[in-house]
This record gives structure tokens, C-alpha cells and sequence, in this order.
């Protein structure tokens, strides 16, 4: 299993911005992607700070993520959203 923890700061101001694109990739991964086990966005307890965590079962399943059409096509709409990602392999256990 492949699982990835993404920490997202976004520029204040964009916060309803960053959920409208956020919430399209939730509904198109669920509805376009069979290999997900889970991809969930959350607010975080700092202003600014979300996180999202994504779960697939090899890593060809993230890889296919990565590189579907609306992945691709939301990436250019956070321009100027995201002022700072760091993101964490992480393993179950």
C-alpha cells in the first residue's frame, strides 16, 4: 500500500478557493479512479493549514492519480493558492 500525508499552507485569502478545487478533486478521484483506497481533505487547527490524505494499493495506483486529467488539470488552478507543501510517505499499521 502506497500512503501519502500532503501538508498544505495556503495564501490567506484563498482558503474558499483552494476547498471549491479541493472538493472537485475528492468527487472526480472517487468517481474516475478505481485503484483508491482513500483521499480525504482536512482543515487543520492553524489558520491557512489544510492537509489531504491519499491511500492507493501500489504505487502504479498513485503514479495513475498523479497523471489523470483532472490531477493535471487542477494543478495550474493553484497558482498563487498554495504557498507551502511538504508531503510524508506514511505507512499503516
Amino acid at each position: 500500500m502506497v500512503t501519502l500525508l500532503a501538508h498544505i499552507k495556503v495564501v490567506p485569502g484563498t482558503e474558499a478557493r483552494f476547498e471549491r478545487i479541493a472538493a472537485e478533486l475528492h468527487r472526480r478521484t472517487h468517481a474516475d479512479e478505481a485503484d483508491v483506497r482513500r483521499y480525504e481533505y482536512w482543515r487543520g487547527d492553524e489558520p491557512c493549514t489544510y492537509y489531504c490524505l491519499e491511500s492507493f494499493p501500489d504505487l502504479l495506483g498513485f503514479l495513475a492519480h498523479q497523471t489523470s486529467d483532472h490531477h493535471e488539470a487542477a494543478g495550474p488552478q493553484y497558482q498563487g493558492i498554495i504557498d507551502a507543501m511538504r508531503l510524508e510517505w506514511v505507512d499503516p499499521l
